[in-house]
């Protein structure tokens, strides 16, 4: 169980990083939508 928590919290921190380029203009709305399917194990 524990590392399925682990997991969860190290996604939140990689989607946070990510919306924080997105805002920055750094990534575009498509990249961080791929990007967070990815991190999120979505097909």
């Amino acid at each position: 169980m524990r590392k399925i928590e682990r997991s969860i919290d190290d996604q939140i921190e990689s989607l946070k990083k990510l919306k924080e380029l997105l805002d920055c203009g750094i990534l575009t709305q498509e990249e961080f939508d791929i990007k967070k399917k990815r991190i999120m194990g979505i097909s």
